[in-house]
């Protein structure tokens, strides 16, 4: 059983979670090959502020950290 350890810079968003959660479940059956009923995923959020790329936040940089347009 694969167990995913996601973390997102931001607010604990129902929606977000759910979105992110069903998008690597699907990855991860399209290139893994693991059945999705078995892929556990685990969500923690982390402030906004406490998240860097380089020296900088996501936030100064005016970017989110993930998007998604898949249904």
């Amino acid at each position: 059983m694969p167990i995913l350890n996601v973390r997102i810079s931001g607010e604990p968003n129902p929606e977000t979670t759910k979105s992110v959660s069903a998008l690597l479940v699907k990855l991860t059956a399209r290139i893994l090959r693991k059945q999705p009923d078995v892929t556990a995923v685990a969500i923690d959020y982390v402030p906004e502020g406490q998240c860097f790329v380089g020296a900088e936040t996501w936030t100064s940089k005016g970017s989110a950290a993930f998007t998604s347009t898949s249904k």
